[in-house]
């Protein structure tokens, strides 16, 4: 992964599903303005951090899990309890940044793992 991926994890790990604290980041990053951060780019930027984490991690599949699992959560926090019914109104940007602020950056011994640093999160 490259370090624009390791600090959207980071941004995701403070500010959860927030698309705004990304393009925040992309703006001083790129030192483009706001109007280059459309929804469309945004889900691309969410979309390749997600894909580059996946294919770095140790175990993918519960990376997968984690993002059903944050669908199931955002059905039921908009009070709609036919989960199947709502599925298609939830934004699976917001579901891969959920399951981006999850990521395991340590292990239980305190050892950085999935290729983190402590340069990565100073």
């Amino acid at each position: 992964m490259e370090t624009k991926e390791y600090k959207i994890i980071k941004i995701t790990k403070k500010h959860g599903t927030n698309k705004e604290a990304i393009a925040e980041y992309m703006m001083e990053y790129t030192d483009s303005p706001r109007e280059a951060y459309t929804e469309e780019v945004l889900n691309s930027i969410i979309f390749d951090a997600f894909s580059d984490y996946l294919d770095s991690c140790s175990k993918p599949s519960s990376v997968l899990r984690d993002v059903l699992n944050f669908e199931k959560i955002l059905c039921y926090m908009k009070d709609d309890l036919n989960y199947f019914k709502s599925i298609k109104d939830v934004d699976l940007y917001k579901c891969l940044l959920g399951a981006l602020s999850k990521v395991p950056v340590r292990n239980s011994n305190g050892d950085y793992i999935n290729g983190f640093t402590a340069k990565d999160w100073k």
